[in-house]
């Protein structure tokens, strides 16, 4: 500790003990070392010490791209009696955490994805156009014609394999929405849920089913 009570402590890195810290200012500044001829950074930490790094631990932090004051976690990795190693750092949960959700959301469609979007559309190409509406047939009566009720479309039937795949596509819009409930109450995105979801889904079909 220095005797000038108005200087701020150093941060003292404990072997093996992670310091959660933050810095003041984006950047540091360059200055002399006490140890040879290589240059250290200085950094302002938000708890009012000062962080003496040398350039690779430096160019470490920058590398996390830390957002203004982000708390992130620094450790001397030692072992051994004499205690030499070297000095790790890495975000902290929380970053961790919305990096991933900004990475989810921003991640372009996968290939599944974009197969079932080409045969969707595909699907709806073949569909045959509109027709009108159906006309009432008109029945004869004692006071001239009169209209008869109309029928009802038929459900068309489907194939075998259609009736499958509606279930298995029913089952998953269930699945789907169940996992969307479940996801807004802990604040995750919809499109985490999507992606979890295909993993999952391609994962089962690769080991035969459920």
């Amino acid at each position: 500790m220095n005797n000038n009570g108005n200087a701020p402590s150093k941060l003292m890195l404990q072997p093996n003990v992670p310091e959660r810290i933050a810095l003041k200012y984006p950047t540091g500044k360059l200055c002399d070392s006490r140890f040879g001829d290589e240059k250290q950074v200085y950094f302002g930490l938000v708890d009012g010490r000062s962080a003496y790094l040398s350039l690779g631990v430096a160019n470490k932090i920058y590398g996390l791209q830390l957002g203004n004051r982000e708390e992130f976690y620094i450790c001397k990795k030692a072992t051994g009696k004499a205690q030499q190693g070297y000095i790790d750092v890495w975000l902290a949960p929380e970053g961790e955490k919305s990096r991933a959700r900004a990475e989810m959301q921003d991640e372009p469609p996968s290939l599944l994805e974009r197969q079932l979007a080409a045969s969707i559309h595909e699907s709806q190409q073949r569909k045959p156009a509109a027709s009108a509406p159906p006309v009432q047939s008109q029945g004869t009566g004692t006071y001239g014609p009169v209209a008869m009720p109309s029928r009802a479309p038929q459900a068309q039937q489907l194939q075998p394999w259609g009736v499958t795949l509606l279930n298995q596509t029913n089952a998953l819009i269930d699945v789907y929405a169940q996992a969307c409930i479940h996801a807004e109450s802990q604040g995750v995105p919809n499109a985490v849920v999507r992606t979890v979801m295909l993993s999952a889904f391609i994962g089962l079909q690769r080991k035969g089913g459920a």
